[in-house]
This record gives C-alpha cells, sequence and structure tokens, in this order.
C-alpha cells in the first residue's frame, strides 16, 4: 500500500526534527507558534470582515449594485 505524500512528508519531518538541538527545536516550536497564531488572527479578522459586509449588505438594507453607496463607504 503506498503512503501518502502527507504521511512521507510527516515521517521526513520528524527524522530531521530529531537531528536538531535543543535551541534549532526551540527556534521550529516558536516558528510554528507564530505560524499558528497568524493564522488565527487572519482566520478571525476574515469572519469579523464577512460578518460586517454581511450586516451591510442585509441588515441595513444598502444596494450593492448602486456605485455611489459602495464608494462612500
Amino acid at each position: 500500500m503506498k503512503r501518502s505524500w502527507q504521511s512521507r512528508d510527516w515521517s521526513r519531518f520528524i527524522k530531521l526534527f530529531r537531528g536538531l538541538t535543543f535551541y534549532e527545536r526551540f527556534e521550529q516550536a516558536i516558528i510554528l507558534t507564530l505560524i499558528a497564531l497568524i493564522m488565527l488572527v487572519t482566520a478571525i479578522a476574515t469572519i469579523h470582515l464577512i460578518s460586517a459586509v454581511w450586516h451591510l449588505v442585509v441588515d441595513v438594507g444598502i444596494d450593492p449594485i448602486n456605485q455611489t453607496i459602495f464608494q462612500a463607504i
């Protein structure tokens, strides 16, 4: 049975991670933490933007076809 590219990449990452020094492992952990935080902030900002636009279009009743209203916003 063939292994998927994800499992091969993960096993390769584990092999490389075992060969790192403590400081290099610490750096990798910090990098992964920062990446996760950036992804979380981006996802929350996107959801907030979608909800704000939805509120403007649906609840307030702004006509999305009227270009002058959108330029005023």
